[in-house]
């Protein structure tokens, strides 16, 4: 990643850096190899309108029911502060993620580049 965009607050990356020193419950410690991974997840959510998805939005006014329904049934809202792992549409395998599931939900925008740095994807 291009470390202007990672300082920049305009740009999904510098959101999602910012979320992560700022905002992030899960406290993720600078040397621990899945910082990268959490902070991809967080750059995919803040490129594609996350705070408008129709499920599992870390939107506070989001009104729906994460976690009660199919596809995301018994998982949590994408940033919350619980490991990436149990973020509704993401699994993974050994705690790196394997896999990303978004069928219908109000997607907008471009899948970031940064997605290519989840290597187990």
């Amino acid at each position: 990643a291009d470390p202007a965009e990672i300082r920049d607050v305009g740009l999904p990356q510098g959101i999602a850096t910012e979320w992560l020193l700022s905002e992030d419950a899960f406290f993720v410690c600078p040397d621990n190899p899945k910082l990268v991974q959490r902070w991809v997840l967080a750059v995919i959510y803040y490129s594609t309108g996350g705070d408008s998805w129709i499920q599992c939005s870390a939107n506070s006014s989001a009104f729906d029911d994460c976690g009660t329904q199919e596809p995301f049934l018994g998982e949590t809202p994408f940033l919350d502060g619980v490991q990436e792992c149990f973020w509704a549409g993401i699994s993974c395998i050994d705690g790196c993620v394997t896999e990303i599931e978004f069928e219908e939900n109000n997607l907008v925008g471009t899948i970031p580049s940064e997605i290519g740095l989840l290597s187990d994807l």
